[in-house]
């Protein structure tokens, strides 16, 4: 798979796990402090995860 395969199958899991939480009370339901030192909220650690499961996916298959 070529990277830019590969960043469009992560973009559109994102675009699948996420279109559901935008402008909802529930996508910006607080997840605690991310690493920059911002608040986590649900939309962004789905489009992580999402992202996330991509690469492990991809990367346990042969490239």
């Amino acid at each position: 798979m070529n990277w830019n395969t590969l960043i469009l199958e992560a973009a559109t899991e994102v675009k699948r796990r996420v279109t559901h939480l935008v402008g909802t009370n529930e996508g910006r339901r607080s997840f605690g402090i991310g690493a920059g030192g911002d608040t986590t909220r649900k939309i962004d650690k789905a489009a992580e995860e999402a992202i996330v499961d991509t690469l492990n996916y991809q990367c346990a298959a042969p490239l």
